[in-house]
């Protein structure tokens, strides 16, 4: 029979290189010296490009040892996307684009030629065959749960390849067996053998494959000890060897053509098992995984597993609107660039902006399971900053106009873009005329990049936590190395603290009618019972741009208009209308916003108006200057009234400076998770919010009149701490 072996190495763009570094030399190095040793142990490798280029610029000599394996014939590259993308997220175009820049760069630097492909997170949709078929790919790897949710038969998945296509398009696709996945590297080697050995029984024939995350050789909680130190993987390698007579080590490519493919298949949407749950909103993910537990426990589950689906990956697209804003964002940079290509733009320039935005498709920031993903903002930061860089390179052949409808959060068409040589302002109708983007052209930064905190299915897990000590969470496997799916963790109070939700998501420039008794330290965790208003976020009537006939632009301002009411804690309903006007200056990074607020009922209507802004300000790195004082670090304080705000960012060496109408009490809160990571649980930083309160008395028929002046200054010195 044949095995299959193989390791994925990924890290994702924008990560630190402290942690990298970590990284490798917990996992990626020793594990190539250990197999170096072993010289009939054969296995298959698959490292994205982001972690190349790493390794390029940090440890070229593990790339010469990996390429002198490749010569020996011991090793299989495989291919993929380059910067590691969800393929289905993308269009066809970078799909292919990305699969044969992985192959050109293997060919040039390892001297090896790529076959066959790893799927970013095993993600699968139908019509991918196509576009594997078209970048001249064979042969696809693709977890067993894939194929016993299409109906496979358990005993076929050890038969070798399958053979999709998506109209005519063919490919073949190997499963890798989530039996082994779990034995590797947390139980004793005999048992891998002894899977093996009941397979070559039954089959002799027979076909295994293990390929995964090359992390949990090292990097995970508790197998570094396991795997080097208790010599887990000399075993391994000495115990597959020793099989010989009955056990050959195989690539995947040699499997194919020795097994080509007889049978044909047609798959789901899908993903590991593990992705069908995460990706299941709430509260379908906490369901999912009780009736799961639920026919575990009465040992039906291998009888009701090929009927029982979860979500597939798009759905976090649903579940979080923070990635699909990222998502749409960089669907709009990759119609610019083809708009530059069409009228036939400087080659080199398009070619570099689109490297940016293949970059900005790196999968790991636009979803979250075990691993932080979505919820780890320096990953956000870097995907929007490459669709800055990006889009700053392609209006340099392709200018835009200084103000254009596009798609992003609302529905299609009816979001609006806003932009000058410093700023640009995405702000969306459908979300109350919200600010959904902010992105400062200077420092490629995107003012904007906040989380809304959510409840998840494993807040349930941090609820009946143990506590800890005071800090962060800690992960324990009692030494054993177990799959970071079956940590115990303890919590800290702090993080149990964080489970609050937010009633919307974290824009700005959203309208808050706070009642005339809402407290400072409420806000946070209970906006919902101190805003008696319907207006945040909601639907407004979007007045302006305006366009002319011929398309031409009459009005650059962006103007909404909602009609709606606030109800105080007594149930009393009174009617407003709220008028929103944001005019971008014509150069510099400033901004104007004016709100008025029209009583429109027959009653006095008395609370307070207080416009939300969230902004990515930095976890102890924002400041708020007072006076000659030494400056401290913003976290949750209650500024006294005032007509301007001005905020430090150091690590952008700029300034952010409000100037208010009328004098306004400003509340700052520090925005923070409940994080889910490999190793336990954290809190994790996602924004400030911003709160400029304002009294307000109107009597009927009145309006009131609003106004702030936004801009960012660069060149500003880090301020004097305390």
């Amino acid at each position: 029979m044949k095995l299959v072996i193989g390791i994925h190495n990924h890290q994702p763009v924008g990560n630190f290189d402290h942690v990298i570094e970590d990284i490798y030399r917990s996992s990626y190095l020793p594990f190539l010296e250990r197999v170096e040793r072993h010289e009939r142990f054969r296995f298959s490798l698959h490292v994205t490009g982001p972690l190349l280029e790493w390794l390029q610029r940090h440890h070229p000599a593990w790339l010469e040892r990996a390429a002198f394996l490749v010569r020996a014939g011991r090793v299989e590259v495989l291919g993929g996307g380059f910067y590691e993308p969800i393929l289905a997220a993308i269009p066809e175009r970078d799909r292919v684009g990305q699969l044969r820049m992985m192959c050109d760069w293997v060919r040039q630097h390892l001297g090896a030629e790529c076959r066959g492909v790893w799927m970013a997170e095993r993600v699968w949709e139908p019509h991918l065959a196509g576009s594997l078929a078209r970048a001249g790919v064979e042969f696809a790897l693709l977890d067993d749960y894939h194929f016993v949710q299409a109906g496979v038969p358990p005993e076929r998945l050890t038969h070798g390849p399958l053979l999709t296509d998506d109209l005519g398009h063919e490919v073949a696709l190997l499963p890798i067996s989530e039996q082994l996945r779990y034995l590797i590297p947390f139980r004793d080697p005999a048992e891998t053998v002894a899977a093996c050995r009941a397979l070559h029984e039954r089959d002799p024939e027979g076909v295994l494959v293990m390929i995964d995350d090359g992390e949990k050789f090292g990097a995970w909680p508790g197998t570094h000890d396991l795997v080097y130190g208790r010599g887990w993987l000399d075993r391994f390698c000495a115990a597959l060897v020793a099989e010989s007579d009955w056990l050959e080590l195989a690539h995947p490519s040699e499997v194919l053509r020795a097994r080509p493919p007889r049978e044909r298949v047609y798959l789901p949407p899908g993903s590991y098992f593990e992705m069908s749950e995460w990706s299941l909103p709430m509260p379908a993910a906490e369901i999912f995984a009780d009736a799961v537990h639920a026919y575990r426990d009465q040992g039906r589950w291998e009888e009701m597993r090929p009927f029982f689906r979860g979500g597939f990956w798009r759905q976090f697209f649903q579940k979080y609107e923070e990635s699909l804003l990222m998502q749409r964002r960089s669907l709009l940079l990759h119609e610019e660039i083809a708009a530059a290509e069409a009228i036939g733009a400087d080659e080199q320039r398009v070619d570099e902006a689109r490297d940016h935005l293949w970059r900005a498709q790196c999968n790991c920031a636009y979803w979250h399971g075990v691993f932080g993903g979505l919820y780890l903002p320096h990953l956000r930061h870097a995907i929007y900053r490459h669709l800055i860089l990006g889009t700053e390179i392609i209006q340099t052949v392709a200018p835009t106009p200084r103000a254009q409808m596009v798609t992003l959060v609302g529905r299609a068409g009816t979001d609006v873009r806003l932009g000058n040589d410093a700023l640009e302002l995405y702000l969306s109708p459908d979300r109350g005329g919200a600010l959904v983007g902010l992105e400062d052209r200077r420092e490629d930064w995107n003012l904007q990049n906040t989380l809304r905190r959510r409840r998840e299915a494993y807040h349930t897990k941090i609820e009946r936590a143990p506590l800890a000590g005071e800090g962060g969470g800690d992960a324990a496997d009692g030494g054993q190395g177990v799959s970071i799916h079956d940590l115990v963790t303890r919590v800290s109070p702090e993080i149990k603290r964080a489970l609050a939700v937010d009633p919307q998501p974290r824009y700005s420039l959203l309208e808050r009618f706070l009642h005339r008794d809402a407290g400072f330290p409420d806000v946070l965790p209970d906006m919902g019972g101190q805003d008696g208003g319907d207006f945040a976020a909601a639907p407004a009537e979007m007045t302006s741009p305006r366009f002319g006939q011929t398309g031409s632009l009459e009005d650059d301002r962006f103007q909404t208009r909602r009609e709606g009411r606030y109800r105080d804690r007594g149930g009393r309903s009174f009617p407003l209308q709220v008028e929103k006007t944001v005019a971008l200056h014509r150069d510099g990074a400033a901004f104007d916003v004016a709100w008025t607020v029209r009583n429109t009922g027959t009653e006095t209507v008395r609370c307070r108006f207080a416009p939300e802004w969230n902004l990515a300000l930095y976890d102890g790195g924002a400041y708020a200057p007072q006076g000659g004082e030494p400056a401290v670090p913003l976290d949750s304080v209650r500024l006294d009234r005032r007509r301007e705000l001005v905020v430090l960012v150091p690590l952008h060496r700029a300034a952010l400076r409000w100037e208010l109408g009328n004098e306004a009490e400003v509340w700052v809160h520090a925005v923070r998770t409940a994080t889910q990571a490999e190793d336990g649980f954290r809190l994790t930083y996602q924004g400030h919010l911003l709160l400029f309160v304002w009294d307000l008395d109107l009597e009927p028929g009145v309006a009131q009149t609003f106004r702030q002046s936004f801009a960012v200054e660069h060149g500003v010195a880090a301020p004097r701490e305390v």
